[in-house]
């Protein structure tokens, strides 16, 4: 009976520990957003932040949603389309495609960027209402991709947590 639980315990703590450790398949895509309308450089106009599942599947992976994103110094908080394709088999290589359209301090932006070498669309363009374009002479391009893992502390704790119990349990068998 005790070599049983033994290797129930021994089970439980397997596909726990799994179970933890899956919350952190993830990593996070940080680029800054450079603009350039062909006379001045204006450098740095925001910063995008997307969330990849790296649990292994690979390839190309459409986002939908982003963790943070400023633009023009405002926290983008409104956003009507956005979409943003990574490769999951080469993080640092960024955002290969990115399209938006937010609202941001009463200016609609919509933008479309494209990695390719072939890509001749990398515009963005400034509404400040409904049809009327305040700008559309601006070419974005994507600075280096920072790339961090999302680490989850509560998941590591737990799982910490759940060990020193079985060594307790363990100990109150002998």
């Amino acid at each position: 009976m005790t070599y049983l639980k033994k290797i129930i315990f021994a089970a439980a703590l397997a596909v726990s520990s799994q179970g933890f450790s899956a919350a952190s398949n993830a990593a996070l895509i940080t680029q800054d957003i450079i603009f350039d309308n062909g006379f001045d450089p204006v450098g740095v106009i925001g910063e995008i932040t997307v969330s990849v599942d790296d649990t292994g599947l690979g390839g190309l992976q459409d986002i939908f949603n982003f963790v943070s994103f400023s633009f023009m110094g405002v926290d983008v908080t409104e956003t009507f389309v956005f979409e943003a394709t990574v490769d999951s088999d080469d993080l640092f290589a960024g955002i290969e495609f990115l399209l938006f359209d937010v609202n941001a301090s009463g200016f609609g932006y919509i933008g479309v960027f494209e990695a390719s070498s072939l890509a001749v669309y990398n515009f963005v363009d400034v509404y400040t209402q409904p049809g009327f374009v305040f700008s559309d002479t601006g070419l974005i391009s994507l600075g280096t991709a920072v790339v961090a893992s999302e680490v989850s502390e509560p998941s590591t704790l737990a799982l910490i947590a759940l060990t020193l119990v079985g060594f307790g349990v363990r100990r109150k068998m002998k």
